[in-house]
């Protein structure tokens, strides 16, 4: 009966034990398992996955009222124990009594109930413990598995904090740097307009000059000798103004080149802007900036040495005019070479003009051609609408036809009835027949008609969206359009502004001899610009293979992220698991209430047992008379019932404390097994942010990859510009070319000019020694030679500004291209930065892994030893019942009324 009370006191702490597990189950985890695995994860970013305070405030309450219920649990527990406790005290006051009673002989009484229902009673019990227990063994592994998951949710949540704090200190530590670059952007700014306002200045200096030399032209046509050779360099002028507009389409052609140029470079720029390489960049223009000024006030310094220089040398020119009359034939020939210079550039005039009327034929054919492609656009929707409108007359009339044959089948069917109920006529069935059949050819011809009608309606279908996409073709024809008319319009207000700034700066002087020693200077220039721009070809080659590498490693990462999916997906089939562990826990659960049941009913029948006791008690004190008889045959029965109850007291007792120690160590790898699923959870919690931090890494993989293919098109269009500037420079060289051929033939031409000064000189001497006749002839020749040197000065001037705008262009594309490769560097290592983060990740996740991989093997070890200690502990449980079975039928006594009574005294014990 002790061992019976034993087993029913660790019954009533499974099913306490399994209450308290199942309430906790559904107040505090089944919520957040329903969160957790209510769907697959998103690939995209996962939201804020932190509970607002309501939801915070709710599990509180919970888990109070858990505790408040575990506590009234435990004291009903101590209750149940101090129940036990009574009722062991009474078995031992009732053997007691019994062991006092076999001295008393006691007349024979009634039988006592059946060993053999006691027996089944007993094994009864056991089979419902072993069904508890298996419960029991369910619950608590799935209650450890759902508060593992409760916990790696929460740390996954503190992560996710923790990542969110880190981006918002992140954007904290950006903004003064992005404050910082708009402060360098706006004082870049102001220094442009500082430059502007310094050219402004300049042009006004040249205007002034202007203004002077038409005084100076005013006080020329004072002299009607020198009409014919203001003819001639009214000529020349014409001539030089075809060479200027030559020279500014080749200016509005680099400009062109250089704004689509800044347009990729701001384009790029746009797109990705690194802080720090926002910072150099700034800081290198400004640097450029301040150099730039620095040539530019050198230049305006120059200029105005070179200009009080021209001014003395005007006047030493004035000096000499007067002696330089015979200098007439030099500058005739010089003319003979302006009409040839003049025809060149006439020729090259008429090559613009055709260019031009080629441009004006391409213009023309391009309206056509839209012209054309929107009259038939025009018709094709014309076509279209008619289509669709014979297809409806078609759909119209295919459900007519159907409706007309829905008919025809009715009254054939009704006719076909009426001959079924008149009679079988062998006419009228063939009759009916045929009709059938004209109608299942009608039919087929129908359902022709309707697939005909769906090929017709798709093909409409394919027209219309064709006809979509000839609206756009015409829209993106008309943008065209417009652009084209805004470019015409633009160029046509920068060819004025040129001219104008041209007529402007034709009045620029400056010394030969200065100019060509800057002629060498800039083809010393050019060619260390060229070779800058092979070392730079060199850099972004060496980027381009560095790129290339990148994109392989971007490779390698899209297969580990490919595995990782897989990964994912083999967790999405564990959460499947789970939810077939919930529904299993489900079931346990109405499989429990039907245990508990079952136990209330056995707490019934342990009632009437104890009622049955009081009996057998009663009985008892009326067999102690025959008790007392076999007292002397007894003895020996006595001395080896005590034997087995000493030897199964022990082994109940060592029993007990397996047991107790059974079921700490139950408690300990419960406790382990919490451990390992909270570690679990925070390792699947942190899978996820794994996740949202590959999707983010998905999505910046893409920026890469859009990054690349901008460099790519910058490299393209560094290329391009690359291919544009030795176009410059063969350019550049042959201006320089053809720069030191003017420049030597104005050598020629000042060499004849001193030659014939002295010949003037020979002259005047003559004339003053024959009395001064000639000195009207001699201003006039004066006044020709003055302008013969101001026209090839002028001349000069315009090649030193042309060598000036090219030299100007050089350094802005060498500016832009330095640029671009620090942006292209900076670029490179954020995306380094990115990769190395990356891979720190990827490692963190993989020994997060490993461990709860151990963990599992650790706690299937450990739970494969418990499950080894509990077979052992039932074994021996077995062991012990065979033995009780085995004392309690040992003696072989000889039939007796009083043996009943005696298996009585036994039977608590096999209870």
């Amino acid at each position: 009966m002790i061992f019976g009370l034993h087993w029913i006191q660790w019954l009533i702490s499974i099913g306490i034990g399994a209450t308290a597990a199942i309430l906790f189950y559904d107040a505090v985890m089944a919520p957040r398992i329903r969160r957790g695995a209510g769907g697959p994860r998103p690939e995209g970013p996962a939201p804020d996955s932190s509970p607002p305070l309501e939801e915070l405030e709710r599990q509180r309450e919970q888990l109070r009222a858990l505790k408040d219920h575990v506590a009234e649990l435990k004291d009903r527990q101590q209750a149940l124990m101090a129940e036990r406790d009574a009722l062991q005290r009474e078995v031992a006051d009732l053997r007691e009594r019994g062991e006092a009673a076999t001295a008393v002989p006691v007349p024979p009484g009634p039988p006592p109930a059946d060993p053999a229902a006691v027996e089944a009673y007993a094994r009864s019990l056991q089979e419902q413990q072993a069904r508890l227990d298996q419960a029991a063994r369910h619950n608590e592994q799935e209650r450890a598995r759902q508060e593992a998951e409760a916990k790696r949710l929460e740390e996954a949540r503190a992560a996710l904090e923790a990542a969110r704090a880190d981006l918002e200190a992140r954007r904290e530590e950006v903004a003064p740097l992005r404050a910082q670059a708009e402060t360098e952007r706006a004082q870049a700014q102001r220094e442009r307009e500082l430059l502007e306002k310094q050219r402004r200045d300049f042009e006004k200096s040249l205007q002034e000059t202007e203004a002077r030399r038409s005084e100076l032209e005013i006080k020329l046509r004072a002299v009607p000798e020198i009409e014919a050779v203001r003819a001639q360099l009214a000529e020349e002028r014409e001539a030089l103004a075809a060479e200027r507009e030559r020279l500014e389409a080749q200016a509005r052609g680099l400009v062109d080149a250089r704004a689509s140029v800044e347009s990729d470079q701001h384009r790029i720029a746009e797109r990705e802007r690194a802080i720090e390489a926002e910072a150099a960049r700034q800081a290198e223009e400004r640097e450029r900036i301040k150099a730039a000024s620095g040539e530019l006030e050198a230049g305006l310094r120059a200029l105005a040495a070179e200009r009080k220089g021209l001014e003395g040398e005007r006047q030493i020119l004035e000096a000499k005019a007067r002696e330089v009359a015979s200098a007439r034939e030099a500058v005739e020939a010089g003319e003979t070479r302006l009409r040839e210079k003049a025809k060149a550039l006439d020729e090259d005039e008429a090559k613009l003009q055709e260019a031009r009327e080629a441009l004006e034929a391409d213009r023309a054919r391009l309206a056509q051609e839209r012209e054309a492609a929107r009259a038939a656009h025009a018709a094709e929707d014309a076509r279209l609408r008619e289509k669709a409108k014979a297809l409806d007359e078609d759909e119209a009339k295919l459900q007519e036809a159907r409706e007309a044959l829905a008919k025809e089948q009715a009254a054939v069917a009704e006719e076909r009835k009426r001959l079924e109920a008149a009679g079988d006529d062998a006419a009228e069935r063939e009759r009916l027949d045929g009709e059938r059949s004209v109608l299942s050819a009608m039919r087929e011809s129908l359902e022709k008609q309707a697939l005909a009608l769906e090929v017709e309606k798709k093909e409409l279908a394919e027209s219309r969206a064709a006809g979509a996409s000839l609206e756009a073709a015409r829209k993106r024809l008309d943008e065209e359009r417009k652009a084209f008319e805004s470019e015409k319009a633009s160029i046509a207000a920068e060819r004025e502004k040129y001219e104008a700034t041209a007529k402007e700066l034709i009045v620029a002087r400056r010394q030969l001899e200065d100019q060509q020693a800057f002629l060498v200077e800039q083809s010393k220039a050019l060619q260390q610009d060229k070779e800058g721009f092979e070392k730079e070809r060199g850099i972004l080659e060496a980027m381009q293979a560095s790129l290339a590498k990148q994109q392989r490693a971007l490779e390698a990462e899209k297969e580990a992220l490919k595995k990782d999916r897989a990964a994912q997906q083999g967790l999405q089939a564990e959460k499947a698991q789970v939810a077939a562990h919930l529904r299993e826990i489900e079931e346990a659960r109405a499989a429990l209430a039907a245990q508990q049941e079952a136990l209330r009913q056995q707490a019934a029948a342990l009632a009437e047992e104890q009622e049955r006791m009081a009996r057998v008690r009663q009985e008892f004190e009326t067999s102690r008379v025959a008790l007392e008889q076999m007292a002397t045959t007894q003895a020996e029965k006595e001395q080896n019932l005590e034997q087995a109850r000493a030897d199964l007291e022990a082994s109940y007792a060592e029993f007990e404390a397996r047991a107790q120690e059974f079921l700490a160590q139950q408690e300990q790898l419960q406790k382990t097994a919490a451990d390992l699923e909270a570690y679990r959870t925070a390792v699947v919690e942190r899978e996820k942010a794994a996740n949202r931090v590959w999707n983010e890494t998905e999505e910046q993989r893409a920026n890469l990859e859009k990054l690349r293919r901008d460099a790519e098109n910058a490299q393209r269009s560094a290329r391009e510009r690359e291919a544009q500037a030795a176009r410059t420079s063969q350019q550049a060289a042959s201006d320089l070319k053809r720069l030191h051929d003017a420049l030597a033939q104005f050598e020629e031409q000042r060499r004849k000019l001193d030659a014939d000064i002295a010949a003037f000189r020979a002259e005047r001497e003559k004339a003053g020694a024959g009395g001064g006749k000639g000195a009207p002839a001699e201003a006039g020749r004066l006044r020709e030679l003055e302008q013969a040197l101001a026209q090839a000065n002028a001349r000069a001037e315009e090649l030193a500004r042309r060598l000036e705008a090219v030299q100007k262009e050089r350094e802005e594309e060498r500016a832009s291209t330095q640029q671009f490769l620090q942006e292209a560097m900076a670029s490179e290592r954020e995306m380094e930065k990115r990769v190395k983060a990356l891979v720190t990740e990827k490692a963190e996740y993989e020994k997060d892994r490993l461990r709860v991989q151990e963990m599992e093997v650790f706690y299937k070890q450990t739970l494969a030893e418990m499950q080894k200690q509990k077979k052992d502990l039932e074994r021996e449980r077995k062991e012990l019942d065979r033995r009780i079975a085995e004392a309690g039928g040992a003696p072989s006594a000889p039939p007796s009324p009083v043996t009943p009574d005696e298996s009585a005294g036994a039977r608590p014990t096999a209870s």
